[in-house]
């Protein structure tokens, strides 16, 4: 099921680069607990877009703030090593390492010439006025080419902040 949803979402960011040879990356977590759920749907997803030809983006979980700014960029930019100009990122959310860290690693990601990022979030509960970094997420999403959310139910909270360019992923039209 996760092969057609996110092979549908990548046709549709990718459809304007026929000619152009470029790669898709896909981000996964680790050095979390494999039995928790959000842990176990971005593993799923990333196995389905490596079957499909993506190629991964190991995401670590350490404690971002006893990186300095330096440090975390050098991290950041052996995560991206292999994007190039023209290719696709789907940024699977949350990184569980903190909403700037994520922005951080959207804004590397769209430096390159035409790079697609394409925002998968798990968690909905990112965009609420609960949480301290909502503000974060909602520029992360703007800066997006896509968003995938996880029920058609879930459009509303993106389409609120602006964004017109969100897919359900439980709900993708094929």
């Amino acid at each position: 099921v996760y092969y057609h949803r996110i092979a549908v979402v990548t046709y549709k960011a990718c459809s304007h680069k026929q000619e152009q040879i470029m790669k898709i990356h896909i981000t996964n977590l680790y050095n979390f607990n494999r039995n928790d759920m959000l842990v176990e749907k971005q593993h799923r997803i990333a196995e389905a877009g490596i079957a499909l030809g993506y190629r991964e983006m190991g995401i670590f979980s350490f404690p971002v703030e006893t990186d300095t700014p330096q440090e975390l960029s050098k991290r950041l930019d052996g995560i991206i090593a292999a994007i190039e100009a023209d290719d696709v990122v789907f940024l699977q959310l949350p990184t569980r390492n903190g909403a700037e860290y994520e922005k951080l690693l959207a804004l590397k990601c769209k430096a390159y010439r035409n790079t697609k990022l394409i925002l998968m979030f798990h968690d909905m509960s990112l965009l609420e006025a609960v949480n301290g970094s909502q503000e974060s997420y909602r520029e992360l999403c703007k800066m997006a080419d896509a968003v995938m959310v996880p029920t058609e139910r879930d459009l509303a909270r993106v389409h609120a902040i602006g964004v017109s360019a969100a897919v359900p992923l439980d709900d993708l039209q094929m």
